[in-house]
Parts: C-alpha cells; structure tokens; sequence
C-alpha cells in the first residue's frame, strides 16, 4: 500500500517560493491529526506481513516523523519500520529525526497602550530586583512562556530578544516561539491573549530519546532538495506484524471468551479442561455470529485476486461522456469519446489490447470539463452538456488530456457517477491541443511528462537520433542570432534544420507528416544511457517540413546535458564546440523562408519549446 498523505507542501519550496511567505510551522500541526487518521486507517487494512509507504512533499517533522512515532506507538508490537538502507543504493538520502523542536509563529502585540503599560512599570519598579522589565524577559531567548510572562513589545526586534525567534523575511514581524510541552502552549496562550496557538495535537512532540531508539526513527528517509536535485521529499516503509484496530479488539474479546468458556468447563469437570472444537488454527475461538478478523487485513474480507468480484461492485458499464454530464459538477474528469480517441490512435499507432496486453485503452484517458462563468446550477449543468455534446461530436477539441491506470479507470472514474465523488485531480497530461495546427490531420502534441510512459505504445510517430544529433540539438535551443534577419527565420521557423541532423534521423522521418514525435537514442546509445542513469532519454518532438524542435524547455535540455558530461556519457569538449547556427540554417533551409522572414517584423528572442 502506498500513503501520499495531504501535507503543507513546504519541500517543493524551490519550486513555489510563495510558500515562504505564508510558511509558518503550525501549517503542519494543523495537518499532523488528519495525517495521522489516514496512516492508521492504511493500517488498519493492511494485511498482517504487508507493507506501507507513508510519504509527504514537506519537511516539517510534526507532518513526518511525529506522524510515524505515534502510528508506532499506537500499534505497539503491531507495526514497525523497515532499514531501506541497502534499496536504491543511487538515491542520496538522510535518516530520520530522533528529536525536534515544536514552535508556532505569531505577531507581537504593539499597540501604544501596552507602549504606556510598560512605561509605567519601568518607572514604578527598581532598576534591580522586583518584578519590573527585566526580570519578564527569560534569559533564554528560546526559553519557554509562563502565566506571568507577557509578550506585548514595540517592534519586532524587542519581540525577538523578549520571547521569540525573528523570522526573517517574515511580513508584520513575525516571530517564532518555542514549546517543550503542550503545557507551555496553554500557559503561553493565557499570558497573551492575543496571541492563539490553536489546537496542537500533543503527539506531535517528539518521544523521549529512549523510545526513539527503539522505534528506529533513524530508518526514516529524508530526500533533500539539494541532494538530489529536486523537491524535498519524507519517505518511510512500515511493515504490519500483527492485527491492529478492530481486529485486534475482535481477537482479543474473541481471546477472553475462549479463556472464560475454558475456565467453565474446568469448573464443571473437576478440573480438567474439555477440548474446544470451535477453536480455529490459529487459536481464536470461533462463534456462530461473530466477525472473525480477515485473514489478509483487518477492515474487511480479501478475497483471493482470482475470484470475481461481487456483482454489486462489479464495475459499470462504459458510460459515454454525455451520459455523464448530466450529473457532472465543474472540472469533473470525463471519458475521452470514441472520435477522438480513434484519431490520436490512429495517428499515434496505438497497439491493439488483443495483441499487447499492455496496450493503452481509451477507457484510461479523461479530459476536464472546466468551470465556465458562476451562473445559477441548471445554467451550468446546461452549460456541461452542450460542452460535451460538441466534444463528442468533434466541434470542440479539449485542451488536455489525462491518462490514469487502468485500475483508476474502472474503480474510481468510470464508477464515479454513482459514487459522486469529485475528483480534483488525477492522472498524468499525456496530450496538449495544438494550438496552430495548420491543417495538420492530428491535433493533439505528446507531452513530454508522458513521453517514457508512451515508448512502448508508439509505433508509427517514435524514429532516433544520435549523440551528436542531441549535442546540435542542444546548441541550437542555446543559440541566440546578432543578425536580425536570422532572428526572424529562428522565430517564425523554430528548431534545428533536418538535414543538418545525422542520416539516421534524416531517413527516419523522411516523408512522414509533420505533428507531434517521440526521439529517442539510436539502440546502442540508449543502452548505455540506461545503464548510467536508469531510464532512457526520449524527448517530445514538433516534426516540421524543414525543421524539428524539442517540445521541452531550454532548462530540461541543459539538465540533460548538464548530468551527460558529469558521468561522461558526452564529451564536455564536444558541447562546448561552437556551432555555428545561422550558417547552417542559410545552408539548409529554403530560400522561401528567408524571403518571408524578411516581411515579418522583428520579435524578441524567445525559448524555442512551442511548435
């Protein structure tokens, strides 16, 4: 089983610096009970020797490992932590935390009155001794509130080296306080009554150093952005060891009336015990009327996979998108219609499920039915259908299109209009609208999110091309020309001319339609690839008559390149060789196109990864 657990979201701050500005840690306490709720109810039906991935996209300890203590704890000989250390040797990761500070941010109070207050209290109190100014303020600045202490200071200097931390950057002079005990959290309140921490759930303190050592928090992974090069990440491995939950209460009770019964009769032989033949293998009684626990989890019965499931859960018949808008709310995920899907699979030559078993199938691709404009409920629902209407008649063309597994498919979309359940997001964008087609039979572009996933599925629209062919690639995606002629012809004609690229690539695409293509390394190259980073490198294309651009981005492409001269898997003397751009756009490219830039006025110098 696998948790992705609703978090703040404070690991991906590298790449939403946003975040920073509201960041404040009780986002985390907030979220630390829901957490909690769903960690215990995945195990609670996980089955006994089964195991769970519990991960969020924050750093926050109270999200992470004060989640995993309590879960721990709470199933106490039931529950454990697996050492991860020896799978994905290549991963760079940290142990988990043993112990943390627990702190909330607030804003000191400022007002003028409490300005006076304290005036007046300097000048009736002794510079020494007595309970004037200085003997409020803690000689730690981290050191905990009590009752008698108030935080009400000018300015959030004073507020720093009164109670708190600054934190910098922070707007209205927000400061951190520190807590050791939930304790500190009531008695601060009480002293401040402008200030409210709000309902901190005490597990979110760290355990005592003697229970973190036995509960291995260490085995926890921490995925640091920097390590990596990418979001910070919280990943762990619990491994089930016993019945948890209601089951365990079921066993036990189950456990009490066998020790009862066992009694009775002893009482009633004299002493001797009379054999139990309701007792089941593995020595729970057994009673006409009680629910045993599911041998495979402990919520519900598993069936075996090979038995079908009940008729009443059987999944229902495809519903048409049509049928579906009538009872859809906004941006419900709605079936890719037949028109559409035989299109894209025409074009794309998507294998047939009843050769390939792993073959895509419509019933895998959505697209969003969006908002519109706030108007009364029958407006909108009007709204939807006639959208749809005109999508599954071909009138309108959605602008993405999502792909889930085959599993989401039929137990979670294509049910959902029974089941009500509004699905805000799922899937991966497989496919983007064109937005200039220009007569161009396919009207979808592959994205290249799902471009790995799409190598296998591809057959008529997927060609190679070498090393080298990568390296021109890249150095035109990072060429900028002086000559303003040439910057009209890289913008109206963006990427690399066709027959500048190796006789592999030119023969590969020669007379196939322009659109959207998969590249990827010629065989013996793409081997190599793999075997240094894991996976193969295979970029979305905009085939032109003339031209073929990249549909990533600049960054990507120096990414790519970047990590291909650190293993040496691209000599770094090969990427810093200069090419020269225009030359071999003024020898490769028809004079025509020259001839038209010329009356196209001048654009700035753009990142060339739209068609």
């Amino acid at each position: 089983a696998r948790y992705l657990a609703p978090c703040s979201g404070d690991g991906t701050l590298r790449k939403a610096p946003d975040i920073w500005r509201d960041f404040d840690p009780v986002n985390g306490a907030v979220l630390h009970p829901l957490q909690l709720v769903i960690a215990q109810r995945g195990v609670d039906v996980l089955k006994v020797g089964g195991l769970m991935v519990y991960s969020t996209c924050s750093l926050n300890p109270y999200e992470n490992e004060a989640v995993v203590a309590q879960l721990l704890q709470s199933n106490a000989g039931a529950l454990e932590l697996v050492d991860t250390a020896e799978m994905h040797p290549k991963l760079k990761r940290r142990p988990g935390l043993k112990t943390w500070k627990v702190a909330m941010g607030f804003t000191p109070k400022t007002d003028k009155s409490d300005q006076q207050e304290a005036a007046n209290d300097d000048a009736s109190e002794p510079e020494t001794g007595g309970a004037g100014k200085d003997a409020v303020q803690p000689a730690d600045a981290n050191a905990a509130a009590t009752p008698d202490q108030e935080v009400k200071v000018n300015s959030a200097k004073e507020a720093s080296e009164a109670r708190g931390t600054v934190i910098e950057g922070a707007p209205d002079g927000k400061v951190l306080q520190w807590f050791s005990s939930p304790d500190e959290v009531t008695a601060f309140e009480k002293a401040n009554a402008h200030v409210k921490a709000g309902k901190i759930t005490p597990s979110i303190w760290p355990p005592s150093a003697e229970v973190a050592d036995k509960l291995h928090l260490e085995r926890c992974m921490r995925i640091m952005p920097q390590d990596n090069n990418t979001s910070g990440f919280f990943v762990c491995l619990l491994r089930k060891t016993g019945m948890t939950g209601a089951a365990a209460k079921r066993a036990k009770a189950a456990e009490a009336r066998k020790a009862a019964k066992a009694a009775a009769a002893a009482e009633a032989n004299g002493g001797s015990v009379a054999p139990d033949v309701n007792q089941s293998e593995d020595g729970v009684l057994a009673r006409d009327g009680d629910e045993q626990p599911s041998p495979g989890g402990d919520a519900a019965p598993v069936k075996e996979e090979s038995e079908p499931m009940p008729s009443s859960n059987a999944p229902k018949p495809f519903l048409e998108a049509t049928d579906r808008a009538k009872d859809a709310r906004n941006d419900d995920l709605l079936p890719l219609p037949e028109l559409l899907w035989a299109q894209i699979k025409d074009n794309y030559g998507f294998p047939e499920p009843d050769t390939v078993p792993s073959a895509i199938t419509r019933s895998q691709f959505f697209w969003r039915i969006g908002g519109g404009e706030v108007t009364s409920r029958q407006a909108q629902k009007k709204r939807r259908i006639e959208k749809t209407e005109k999508v599954v008649n071909s009138e309108y063309i959605p602008s993405n299109l999502y792909i889930v597994s085959q599993d989401i498919a039929n137990n979670i979309l294509l049910r959902n209009s029974t089941q009500k359940l509004h699905v805000v997001s799922a899937g991966l964008l497989a496919f983007k609208k064109n937005q200039r087609v220009h007569g161009i039979v396919d009207s979808y572009r592959l994205c290249q999110n799902a471009v790995n996933m799409m190598l296998t599925q591809v057959n008529t629209r997927q060609f190679n091309f070498t090393v080298e062919d990568f390296v021109l690639v890249w150095h035109f995606n990072n060429f900028t020309s002086t000559d303003p002629l040439m910057r009209k012809v890289a913008e109206k004609y963006k990427g690399t001319p066709i027959k500048a690229f190796s006789t592999i690539f030119q023969d590969a695409v020669k007379g196939k339609t322009m659109g959207s293509v998969i590249v990827s390394l010629e065989p013996t190259a793409q081997k190599r690839y793999i075997e240094l980073f894991g996976e193969p490198l295979a970029l979305s294309f905009w085939l032109g008559s003339e031209n073929a651009a990249p549909m990533v981005t600049t960054l990507e492409l120096n990414s790519i390149m970047d990590k291909a001269c650190r293993v040496k898997f691209i000599d770094a003397e090969q990427r810093d060789k200069a090419v020269d751009c225009d030359a071999l756009r003024r020898q490769h490219l028809p004079q025509a196109y020259f001839d038209q830039a010329r009356d196209t006025p001048v654009q700035p110098a753009a990142d060339p990864s739209q068609p």
